[in-house]
């Protein structure tokens, strides 16, 4: 691991990927913007068939970075919108959480 688990930041992407991405593709893409630590891709879970992936970055400095310049900007090939990235939800946190 590159890090001490506090340390390594998670940056989720989700909504835009079209089907059949791959995690190479995901990797080249924030490359760009520091070392990339790990990708975690979903498929399959909306309706539309678009995929989501979390991007693991060594550094906060370059999640943020990534954030800043793909968040509403890039457009995948296949894509017809451009891709939601926001920091991960810290675990426990309750967002997402429906009551009831």
């Amino acid at each position: 691991m590159c890090c001490e688990p506090n340390e390594c930041v998670r940056a989720r992407c989700a909504a835009g990927l079209p089907p059949g991405t791959s995690d190479d593709e995901i990797r080249q893409i924030f490359l760009a913007y520091g070392e990339v630590e790990e990708v975690f891709l979903m498929r399959g879970g909306s309706r539309s068939g678009m995929a989501c992936c979390f991007v693991r970055f060594t550094r906060h400095e370059d999640a943020t970075a990534a954030i800043q310049a793909v968040h509403g900007k890039l457009v995948p090939d296949g894509a017809s919108e451009p891709l939601v990235c926001r920091f991960a939800d810290s675990p426990g946190s309750g967002r997402g959480r429906r009551a009831g």
